[in-house]
């Protein structure tokens, strides 16, 4: 005789996610108060970050590359990149573009497209002593210039008067990253975002294992942001520590990236950001109708919690929280995280692994219970159509045959 079973379960799933204090790196000047570096270190304290400083990195090690390793975030001084830290050579590129945590480089020089440098950039030259106070965003929904308000032409002054200028690279082509913002009437990059796994342009051979990012900022380090400019300088912060920034909603439920979700009577819900007046919901199985803002399903709710009903078995969905903010201190829209879900399958198939089968008796091993479990007999191509051989199945004792008969399932834990 011979039976299949299937088995159906529900796991629901939720995390929860919080912005702590980070760890990290600033790679600049040994003497930090000799030049800017120290300005950047207090500012960055004063958020309750914990700021580790090694110094002159004239070439990076095990133990450096450790100590990046072991931290949250590096951030890379504009007084780093030099002869008495910076040591140029393909070897040393390569460890620093080995580095598994993000990046945040200052200093734009090492990044260029030359020989010995990171490649990160396609070309090659720096623009040095640029004077410059306004930026033009090219991705003005990024989430880097989130809390800013843009003019009609999507430009905010974000620099203050900076006498040893901006530091960056000549030119505007970022590659495969995104290029967040440049100066107007001008192609120099000041903004832009490479996601790691993804080679960084064409050709460069430099494929990041952690996101970086390039912020062009002024010379010598010296301080040089607005307003503004520190909102863009902490939303890149969080961007980079935890794929969000200040003033967007967070915590999600059901988690994002969650599946097996149990799929009647779905509630979304979600923290509001800080500063959010009202919400809007935006909703769909089609990933591009909510991240271009096209599925909005509610406009203006003041509740953190949106009752979507029944769902498709089976099925990812997409969502998106806006928060519109209050008249003070920062109006204006902050474009939400896309989030997904999955709902859970009609049926699955339990792994054998999970399964201990017995019965009341079996004719020999060859007829063991097992054989109910195992695939014994399951046509590969018709995984519903099972032999008839005997061979194949499960049978019990004739000669010892005991009444009732019977089979038992025991799984490794519960579901």
């Amino acid at each position: 005789m011979c039976k299949k079973f299937f088995f159906i379960f529900t796991l629901l799933l939720f995390t929860m996610s919080a912005t702590q204090a980070a760890n990290i790196v600033w790679v600049g000047f040994a003497d930090t108060t000799a030049n800017g570096d120290q300005t950047w270190i207090d500012l960055l304290e004063a958020q309750g970050h914990t700021i580790i400083t090694e110094g002159n990195w004239g070439e990076i090690g095990d133990a450096e590359i450790t100590t990046m390793n072991n931290a949250d975030l590096v951030i890379f001084s504009t007084n780093a990149g030099f002869s008495n830290v910076f040591s140029t050579s393909a070897e040393e590129a390569d460890r620093w573009n080995s580095i598994e945590k993000p990046i945040l480089c200052m200093n734009p020089s090492v990044i260029r497209g030359s020989d010995n440098y990171w490649k990160w950039f396609p070309a090659t030259t720096t623009r040095l002593n640029v004077a410059i106070s306004t930026i033009e965003a090219d991705e003005p929904t990024h989430p880097a210039l989130a809390g800013v308000t843009l003019n009609a032409g999507n430009q905010a002054t974000i620099y203050t008067s900076t006498a040893n200028g901006i530091y960056t690279v000549d030119g505007i082509d970022v590659g495969n990253g995104t290029l967040i913002a440049h100066m107007p009437n001008d192609t120099i990059m000041l903004i832009a975002y490479w996601e790691p796994g993804i080679e960084t342009y064409d050709g460069s051979g430099v494929i990041p294992p952690a996101p970086r990012m390039v912020f062009g900022t002024a010379y010598y380090a010296q301080y040089c942001l607005n307003e503004n400019g520190e909102t863009i300088f902490f939303n890149i912060l969080n961007f980079l520590l935890t794929g969000a920034v200040k003033g967007q909603a967070a915590g999600a439920s059901p988690a994002n990236g969650a599946d097996d979700i149990w799929p009647h009577d779905i509630t979304l819900s979600w923290t509001a950001g800080e500063l959010a007046d009202t919400h809007d919901v935006y909703f769909s199985t089609n990933f591009d109708d909510v991240n271009d803002g096209v599925a909005l399903i509610s406009e203006g709710q003041d509740e953190t919690f949106y009752d979507i009903g029944d769902l498709e078995l089976g099925t990812t969905y997409y969502w998106r929280i806006d928060e519109v903010n209050a008249p003070t201190p920062d109006p204006g829209t902050i474009t939400g995280k896309v989030w997904s879900f999955t709902t859970e399958v009609y049926s699955f198939k339990m792994p054998s692994a999970n399964i201990t089968a017995t019965a009341s008796s079996q004719e020999s091993d060859d007829f063991s219970p097992e054989n109910t479990i195992n695939e014994s007999g399951l046509d590969p191509n018709h995984m519903d159509q099972h032999s008839i051989v005997t061979e194949d199945m499960w049978l019990t004792d004739d000669a010892n045959f005991a009444d009732p008969a019977w089979i038992q399932y025991d799984f490794d834990k519960v579901y």
